[in-house]
């Protein structure tokens, strides 16, 4: 809804951006008025994650600013045969034969 909202609204991207992390921000404000709503080590997870999704999200922003549709389209579609082989060798885990299979399967329609 958010998101259809805001197109309509007709925003730059940077406008449209800060406007979903404002509401993100203000859905967490009980949270931070309400410590008792979340164990302390939830809370951290959550500021960490988030964190690094926003640092993810501003990257990519700036990245694709620049780039053509077409390799931006390609690189952003690279992001789910890369994160599995990252993980296996970044972190050494054996990932399942469907993860490979899947990573394959979406490197085959890139």
């Amino acid at each position: 809804f958010l998101a259809g909202f805001l197109e309509q609204m007709d925003l730059e991207p940077s406008g449209a951006a800060f406007a979903r992390f404002l509401v993100a921000g203000v859905i967490m404000v009980p949270t931070l008025l309400y410590p008792r709503l979340v164990r302390p080590e939830v809370f951290l997870a959550g500021f960490e994650c988030g964190l690094w999704i926003s640092l993810g999200y501003f990257t990519q922003a700036i990245g694709l600013e620049g780039a053509q549709a077409n390799t931006a389209a390609f690189i952003c579609a690279l992001t789910v045969v890369v994160v599995p082989f990252m993980e296996a060798v970044v972190f050494q885990k054996k990932l399942p034969a469907q993860v490979w299979a899947a990573a394959a399967l979406a490197l085959a329609g890139v």
